[in-house]
């Protein structure tokens, strides 16, 4: 019942797993939507076509509030994905799934699901008239976008001049207009960010703490805003210089622009670290490294574009995803509490209610809903986890605070805590 009120309301993330059970991924996802530091609650539905195990379930459903689990039983289809609010997502992401999971023969065709999936779903969009939605795609093959449009199908209309825009199959995957713009991921990105790491130590802690900013202790997060009003027509350089003053402490990383601004479409490109007289654009988003505050403030103002229409985090769950609750049934709430020590979002049970009931899945398959009950071992094993959790907080914030004196100090880290480098050179 989760999941369909969730798909119900709207404006929530799509999580689609095409082939296989790539829990792990997903959980690592998950956490990075549910940051603490977030300061708006936007429900998810994970699609999926057989449920998780009793252990996953317990990590990734009890863990995670305003999430809704919908499995299939079968092949993923369209009249799936419209149960699950296509036509009313925000975002949907589609996995590719585990390369071992995917029963294919001919590693040509291992996107195949992936690619299909994506034609339907925009051909469905365009036959709604609404493109609003952003779709992220993830590949195993790099050559698997010669099958793709190179914009997606609705972009067509704002396209002209004769030329042959649908399909390059000369074009390579770093200049592909999907990838440019975001909305294509894939692991040969990360195996060459492995290999560039031999010659720039600390690439990849570098690209960890931008995506999932575990364990780093710092109070620095990425964010894309909107430019502000009071600097259209101005330059990057008096926005970046603007940004990086005290109080604000942001960082500019570059801007996300439009190829066809004022048009309705939706295609852009990331420009890395713009020269300073690059003029700013009405449609510009800007990337920047910002404490917690300064996220939050530009989302109280309506600058974070992607959580427009997004609640705060301080909501319970259950009020976000629209649950029906149901009488005799136990729901999770999403509470924010800051007593000084466990500062950040937990978990706690009520209901109105002492059932040890839990509804978890909505079976896809007949259209109705499915109730999955959580032993009481798997309840005890979740007090615990959440337990742990409050501790793993309050150790961080511990260990960010004695960092901030050291620094303070001028003392050096111990040995053991500093970054090893690399010594490139003649021993003699």
């Amino acid at each position: 019942e989760r999941a369909r009120g969730i798909a119900a309301a709207g404006g929530h993330y799509m999580l689609v797993c095409l082939t296989g059970s790539p829990w792990q991924q997903t959980q690592a996802l998950l956490r990075t939507l549910r940051g603490d530091h977030l300061p708006f609650f936007i429900p998810i539905v994970i699609v999926t076509q057989t449920p998780p195990n009793s252990d996953t379930l317990l990590t990734t459903y009890c863990g995670t509030p305003g999430l809704g689990l919908m499995y299939t039983g079968a092949v993923i289809s369209m009249n799936d994905m419209t149960k699950a609010g296509l036509m009313r997502a925000r975002c949907i992401m589609l996995y590719a799934g585990l390369p071992s999971e995917m029963g294919v023969s001919d590693r040509r065709m291992i996107d195949g699901a992936v690619v299909t999936m994506l034609a339907a779903i925009e051909g469905a969009l365009c036959e709604q008239q609404d493109g609003s939605a952003q779709i992220v795609v993830e590949l195993h093959r790099v050559d698997s976008v010669k099958f793709m449009h190179r914009f997606p199908l609705n972009e067509d209309n704002y396209l002209s001049g004769g030329k042959q825009w649908s399909f390059n199959p000369n074009e390579s995957f770093e200049n592909h207009p999907r990838f440019a713009s975001g909305n294509i991921c894939t692991a040969a990105a990360l195996g060459s960010l492995l290999a560039k790491s031999f010659y720039t130590p600390g690439i990849v802690e570098l690209i960890q703490f931008l995506c999932l900013h575990e364990g780093c202790g710092e109070d620095a997060y990425p964010w894309q805003v909107a430019v502000p009003q009071s600097f259209l027509g101005k330059t990057y350089g008096d926005l970046a210089e603007d940004f990086g003053k005290p109080g604000q402490g942001a960082l500019c990383l570059g801007l996300f622009r439009l190829c066809f601004p004022e048009t309705g479409s939706s295609a852009g490109y990331v420009l890395t670290n713009p020269t300073p007289s690059t003029v700013l654009r009405p449609s510009d988003l800007v990337s920047v490294v910002a404490p917690a505050a300064f996220g939050k403030a530009c989302f109280e103002k309506g600058m974070v574009i992607g959580a427009a229409g997004a609640l705060k985090a301080t909501l319970e769950a259950e009020e976000v995803a629209a649950d029906p609750g149901q009488n005799n049934e136990t729901t999770m709430h999403f509470i924010y509490e800051d007593d000084g020590v466990n500062a950040g979002p937990h978990f706690a049970r009520g209901g109105g209610s002492s059932s040890e009931k839990l509804p978890l899945l909505w079976d896809a398959a007949d259209g109705a809903s499915s109730e999955v009950h959580l032993p009481p071992e798997l309840l005890q094993l979740h007090k615990e986890l959440t337990m742990i959790k409050l501790e793993l907080q309050e150790s961080k914030a511990r260990g960010a605070s004695l960092r901030a004196e050291l620094r303070a100090c001028a003392s050096p880290l111990a040995a053991d805590s500093q970054t090893p480098r690399r010594v490139v050179g003649n021993a003699g």
